[in-house]
Protein backbone atom coordinates (compact mmCIF):
# COMPACT_ATOMS: atom_id res chain seq x y z
CA UNK A 1 0.00 0.00 0.00
CA UNK A 2 2.85 2.41 1.10
CA UNK A 3 4.84 1.61 -2.31
CA UNK A 4 1.68 2.62 -4.49
CA UNK A 5 1.09 5.61 -2.35
CA UNK A 6 4.25 6.79 -3.11
CA UNK A 7 3.66 5.75 -7.02
CA UNK A 8 0.89 8.08 -6.89
CA UNK A 9 2.44 11.07 -5.15
CA UNK A 10 5.28 10.74 -7.74
CA UNK A 11 2.84 10.72 -10.26
CA UNK A 12 0.90 13.50 -9.14
CA UNK A 13 -2.67 11.11 -9.05
CA UNK A 14 -3.67 12.15 -5.67
CA UNK A 15 -6.33 14.82 -5.09
CA UNK A 16 -5.19 17.23 -2.61
CA UNK A 17 -7.89 18.91 0.45
CA UNK A 18 -9.08 22.16 -1.31
CA UNK A 19 -8.06 24.99 0.78
CA UNK A 20 -10.45 26.55 3.58
CA UNK A 21 -11.45 30.31 2.89
CA UNK A 22 -9.99 32.55 5.51
CA UNK A 23 -13.15 34.55 5.61
CA UNK A 24 -16.72 34.10 5.69
CA UNK A 25 -18.90 36.84 4.19
CA UNK A 26 -21.77 37.94 6.57
CA UNK A 27 -22.81 40.91 4.75
CA UNK A 28 -22.57 44.55 3.00
CA UNK A 29 -23.24 47.88 4.39
CA UNK A 30 -23.92 51.30 2.89
CA UNK A 31 -22.52 54.53 4.36
CA UNK A 32 -22.98 58.04 3.53
CA UNK A 33 -19.24 59.84 4.08
CA UNK A 34 -18.69 63.24 4.42
CA UNK A 35 -16.46 64.59 1.47
CA UNK A 36 -13.66 65.07 3.82
CA UNK A 37 -12.54 64.00 7.00
CA UNK A 38 -9.80 65.20 9.11
CA UNK A 39 -8.57 62.48 11.72
CA UNK A 40 -7.68 65.27 14.42
CA UNK A 41 -10.92 65.96 14.68
CA UNK A 42 -12.22 62.71 15.01
CA UNK A 43 -9.82 60.13 16.82
CA UNK A 44 -9.76 61.59 20.05
CA UNK A 45 -9.93 59.79 23.74
CA UNK A 46 -13.61 60.84 24.85
CA UNK A 47 -15.51 58.47 26.65
CA UNK A 48 -18.09 61.27 28.33
CA UNK A 49 -21.86 61.08 27.72
CA UNK A 50 -21.31 63.82 25.53
CA UNK A 51 -18.48 62.13 23.28
CA UNK A 52 -19.98 61.89 19.72
CA UNK A 53 -17.85 58.60 19.72
CA UNK A 54 -16.68 57.36 22.90
CA UNK A 55 -13.10 55.98 22.93
CA UNK A 56 -11.37 54.58 25.41
CA UNK A 57 -7.78 54.15 23.75
CA UNK A 58 -5.21 55.42 21.00
CA UNK A 59 -3.27 53.48 20.19
CA UNK A 60 0.89 54.93 19.41
CA UNK A 61 0.80 53.73 15.69
CA UNK A 62 -2.47 54.99 15.12
CA UNK A 63 -1.89 58.66 16.55
CA UNK A 64 1.60 58.64 15.01
CA UNK A 65 1.06 57.39 11.48
CA UNK A 66 -2.67 58.60 11.17
CA UNK A 67 -3.21 61.63 13.17
CA UNK A 68 -2.66 64.62 10.66
CA UNK A 69 -4.30 62.61 7.72
CA UNK A 70 -6.70 64.03 5.82
CA UNK A 71 -9.57 62.04 3.50
CA UNK A 72 -11.40 63.49 0.75
CA UNK A 73 -14.12 62.03 -1.22
CA UNK A 74 -15.31 62.26 -4.72
CA UNK A 75 -18.74 60.52 -3.53
CA UNK A 76 -20.56 60.99 -1.08
CA UNK A 77 -21.39 57.31 -0.49
CA UNK A 78 -19.36 53.92 0.45
CA UNK A 79 -20.08 50.29 1.04
CA UNK A 80 -18.29 47.92 2.77
CA UNK A 81 -18.62 44.16 2.74
CA UNK A 82 -17.52 42.43 6.14
CA UNK A 83 -16.16 38.67 7.13
CA UNK A 84 -16.04 36.64 9.80
CA UNK A 85 -12.05 35.27 9.95
CA UNK A 86 -12.38 31.00 9.36
CA UNK A 87 -9.18 30.82 11.15
CA UNK A 88 -5.91 32.37 12.07
CA UNK A 89 -4.03 34.26 9.77
CA UNK A 90 -1.38 36.96 9.01
CA UNK A 91 -2.49 40.16 7.28
CA UNK A 92 -1.44 39.39 3.71
CA UNK A 93 -3.24 36.50 3.18
CA UNK A 94 -6.46 38.37 4.24
CA UNK A 95 -5.67 41.09 1.89
CA UNK A 96 -4.67 38.34 -0.88
CA UNK A 97 -8.16 36.55 0.14
CA UNK A 98 -10.26 39.98 -0.05
CA UNK A 99 -9.09 40.47 -3.31
CA UNK A 100 -5.89 42.66 -3.28
CA UNK A 101 -5.12 45.96 -1.54
CA UNK A 102 -7.42 48.24 -3.34
CA UNK A 103 -10.26 45.56 -2.34
CA UNK A 104 -9.11 45.79 0.93
CA UNK A 105 -8.66 49.28 1.41
CA UNK A 106 -11.05 51.52 3.40
CA UNK A 107 -11.13 54.72 5.48
CA UNK A 108 -11.01 56.31 8.81
CA UNK A 109 -14.15 58.07 7.72
CA UNK A 110 -15.88 54.50 6.98
CA UNK A 111 -14.64 53.36 10.86
CA UNK A 112 -15.91 56.48 13.06
CA UNK A 113 -19.29 56.37 10.83
CA UNK A 114 -19.47 52.76 11.97
CA UNK A 115 -18.33 53.10 15.56
CA UNK A 116 -20.87 56.76 15.55
CA UNK A 117 -23.76 54.13 14.70
CA UNK A 118 -22.17 51.91 17.97
CA UNK A 119 -21.26 54.97 20.13
CA UNK A 120 -22.40 52.83 23.96
CA UNK A 121 -21.35 49.29 22.66
CA UNK A 122 -24.79 48.66 21.00
CA UNK A 123 -25.55 45.73 18.85
CA UNK A 124 -24.61 46.58 14.82
CA UNK A 125 -22.36 45.94 12.29
CA UNK A 126 -19.45 46.11 14.61
CA UNK A 127 -18.03 43.56 16.74
CA UNK A 128 -18.45 44.77 20.34
CA UNK A 129 -17.71 41.24 22.26
CA UNK A 130 -13.67 42.15 22.86
CA UNK A 131 -13.21 40.54 19.32
CA UNK A 132 -11.95 43.12 17.28
CA UNK A 133 -12.84 44.59 14.12
CA UNK A 134 -9.87 44.91 11.12
CA UNK A 135 -9.62 47.84 8.98
CA UNK A 136 -6.77 47.94 5.85
CA UNK A 137 -6.58 51.86 5.57
CA UNK A 138 -3.60 54.09 4.10
CA UNK A 139 -1.89 56.19 6.46
CA UNK A 140 -0.86 60.02 6.04
CA UNK A 141 2.10 58.42 3.75
CA UNK A 142 -0.01 56.30 1.62
CA UNK A 143 1.62 53.00 3.23
CA UNK A 144 -1.33 50.18 3.49
CA UNK A 145 -1.79 49.39 7.21
CA UNK A 146 -4.16 47.12 9.72
CA UNK A 147 -6.56 49.58 11.77
CA UNK A 148 -8.33 47.39 14.60
CA UNK A 149 -11.29 48.94 16.48
CA UNK A 150 -12.63 46.93 19.64
CA UNK A 151 -15.47 47.78 22.29
CA UNK A 152 -13.87 47.44 25.50
CA UNK A 153 -16.12 48.03 28.58
CA UNK A 154 -16.66 52.29 28.25
CA UNK A 155 -15.64 52.73 24.78
CA UNK A 156 -13.54 51.90 21.46
CA UNK A 157 -9.83 51.44 21.35
CA UNK A 158 -8.29 51.97 18.11
CA UNK A 159 -5.08 51.01 17.05
CA UNK A 160 -2.81 49.96 13.91
CA UNK A 161 -0.04 47.84 12.83
CA UNK A 162 1.82 47.15 9.67
CA UNK A 163 0.33 44.70 7.63
CA UNK A 164 3.85 42.98 7.55
CA UNK A 165 3.55 42.27 11.12
CA UNK A 166 4.60 38.64 12.08
CA UNK A 167 1.73 38.18 14.45
CA UNK A 168 -2.12 37.48 13.35
CA UNK A 169 -5.58 37.78 14.18
CA UNK A 170 -7.03 34.89 15.84
CA UNK A 171 -10.40 33.65 14.30
CA UNK A 172 -13.99 34.67 15.04
CA UNK A 173 -12.64 38.38 14.09
CA UNK A 174 -14.28 40.27 12.13
CA UNK A 175 -12.92 41.64 8.34
CA UNK A 176 -14.30 44.84 6.61
CA UNK A 177 -13.30 45.46 2.90
CA UNK A 178 -14.49 47.60 0.08
CA UNK A 179 -17.82 46.14 -1.82
CA UNK A 180 -16.79 46.41 -5.70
Amino acid sequence: KLNRALQNIIEGKFDLPAAQSLLDYNGAISIPIPTQFVASDHFKVDTSDTAAVKISYLGDNLKAWFGDKVEGTKSGASSLRYHTLTQDSTDIPIIAELGGEDRAETTLAEIWLLMERQNNGESGHLLTNGYANIFYVRDANGVLCAVLVLWCDVGWRVSACSVEAPFGWRSGRQVFSRNA
